[in-house]
């Protein structure tokens, strides 16, 4: 088991690696599969670019949209305020409009993979997130958040392309 004391170096190890595996080949060989914890792990990086900088402030003060290991930074999570689900909705569309990462998703069939969160405890949260949920509920008119219509369209548009890979990728 690691001790506190190595963990850092570790980390300082792997985000380079990481970050290669996310930035260089947006589009993975075919033959170089990752496996679905390596392929979460590379869009827990990527997501996080998109979310770099990005801040909403609510009930809980100020919060960052930074993904870390097993805590998905769903908006609920940030103080739930209006504020909050309408900027992880723009790092979510930011997030899709990298180049690459819609595809990555598709080819690691991560759209459908539950997106976890883990309290301080050890104690999973029940909760049902896939990417392909929370982007069509964020494209919802009436959905909850200050994200502007743009923003709304364009994840609507994701959440087409979402519906459309999943029929064609059903037997």
């Amino acid at each position: 088991m690691l001790t506190g004391r190595f963990l850092p170096a570790l980390a300082a190890a792997l985000v380079p690696a990481l970050l290669l595996l996310a930035t260089d080949d947006p589009k993975p060989k075919a033959d170089a599969k990752l496996t679905p914890e390596k392929a979460m792990a590379v869009t827990m990086v990527r997501w996080n670019k998109a979310a770099e900088g990005v801040t909403a402030t609510g009930p809980i003060g100020k919060v960052g949209f930074t993904w870390e290991a097993d805590k998905f930074p769903h908006p609920t999570f940030k103080g739930g305020s209006a504020e909050a689900y309408g900027a992880f909705a723009r790092v979510l569309v930011k997030f899709l409009d990298e180049k690459g990462n819609f595809e990555f998703l598709a080819e690691n069939n991560l759209f459908s993979a539950p997106l976890k969160y883990v309290y301080a405890g050890g104690k999973d949260a029940k909760v049902d997130w896939t990417f392909a949920k929370l982007i069509s509920q964020l494209a919802e008119p009436k959905a909850y958040g200050d994200h502007d219509e743009a923003t709304r369209k364009m994840l609507k548009g994701y959440a087409d392309k979402v519906a459309e890979r999943a029929k064609k990728d059903k037997p």
